[in-house]
């Protein structure tokens, strides 16, 4: 038995005839790009997130740095983040000529030690970035500091901080049919200046007063993500459900533990701890079951950061080892009862 990491495909097929519906809407009126006919997609998304203001854009990664832009981060400026997550944390932090320093993990959530973020707080500390990965938010704080939370993998958990942004990635908890993402934001002003970095830096008057980009989502992406979202809370239960089933399957094995969940976790993926990675990786190919590394190399080790300003704070230790120890294997909600005991049987004859 076949076991993908993801299948879009499945998720598509469930709703073939809703999504047909929202595109066919969009083809009709012909406006594909419009600002106002994202309203009613940021309208639902805000509402979803207890936030004021949901400003729609064209990806994760660009939600990050009109975030960062708004507040005027730039060259000389400190942003505290993770070194153990996906390389656009960092891009975003590069591109504004910014200075990313780099902290250790928690153990145990695999997000920012907010102690450690405290230590490494400096004169030129501008912003903290921090990222909610795998599907667990991440709520450091930093008395005087303005945080941004980089939600990409956890839709759905609440709106905290100056700044939450999301990733619309097709294989996320909510995805689209290409790339988009938003900003979620409870200040007025904030909100105002990131609609105008969306759109060349046009203000709602028409003026081009500061100097933006086009960062703008398409309205096909809007609307399909606006139908979407009606079955993401089900989806969601249905994750927890199966990442439930994988806890329970890994109790009684030695040699790897199931990774530990506040119950706001969307379980965007389930992370396995083992000395024996890359030797279950394989054994898991063997029976045609599909797992990802995240993340086999730190930001501070890539080749990218040597372009970009980066410098390293302690000795990252807890980073290393979630590099060298984690896995994800396979959870979205149409996995079949029979696919998730062919994984447990898998990880059951590893084990043993």
């Amino acid at each position: 038995m076949e076991v993908p990491f993801a299948n879009i495909e499945r998720e598509v097929s469930s709703m073939r005839d809703v999504i047909d519906s929202a595109i066919k809407v969009v083809i009709d009126h012909g406006q594909f790009v419009s600002i106002a006919k994202l309203v009613p997609f940021e309208t639902k998304l805000a509402e979803y997130h207890g936030a004021r203001h949901a400003i729609a854009v064209s990806s994760g990664t660009d939600a990050l740095v009109v975030s960062l832009t708004s507040l005027g981060i730039g060259p000389g400026d400190e942003v505290i983040t993770t070194p153990f997550t996906f390389v656009a944390t960092f891009e975003a932090i590069a591109r504004l000529g910014a200075t990313a320093v780099f902290v250790d993990i928690d153990p145990v959530t695999w997000n920012l030690d907010e102690r450690e973020v405290k230590r490494a707080i400096t004169h030129k500390t501008k912003c903290v970035l921090t990222v909610g990965l795998f599907g667990e938010p991440s709520l450091v704080s930093a008395a005087g500091i303005p945080v941004i939370f980089d939600n990409a993998q956890s839709f759905g958990a609440k709106h905290a901080g100056l700044a939450t942004t999301l990733s619309f990635f097709p294989s996320k908890v909510l995805g689209a049919f290409g790339d988009g993402g938003a900003i979620l934001t409870n200040e007025d002003e904030l909100a105002e200046k990131m609609r105008q970095l969306r759109q060349h830096g046009r203000s709602s008057s028409g003026e081009f007063s500061i100097l933006g980009g086009n960062f703008r989502m398409d309205v096909l992406q809007a609307k399909v993500l606006e139908e979407k979202m009606n079955f993401v809370d089900q989806w969601i239960l249905r994750r927890r459900e199966i990442a439930s089933f994988y806890d329970t399957a890994l109790a009684p094995l030695a040699n790897v533990s199931a990774p530990k969940r506040s119950n706001d976790h969307v379980c965007n993926y389930y992370v396995v701890r083992t000395k024996q990675r890359d030797d279950l990786k394989v054994h898991l190919a063997k029976a045609s079951i599909d797992s990802r590394i995240y993340y086999p190399q730190l930001i501070p080790n890539m080749g990218c950061a040597m372009v970009g300003g980066h410098r390293v704070f302690g000795e990252l230790s807890n980073a290393v080892v979630a590099s060298k120890e984690l896995l994800a294997i396979p959870l979205y909600p149409q996995l079949t009862d029979a696919e998730l005991q062919h994984v447990a049987d898998a990880l059951s004859t590893f084990f043993s």
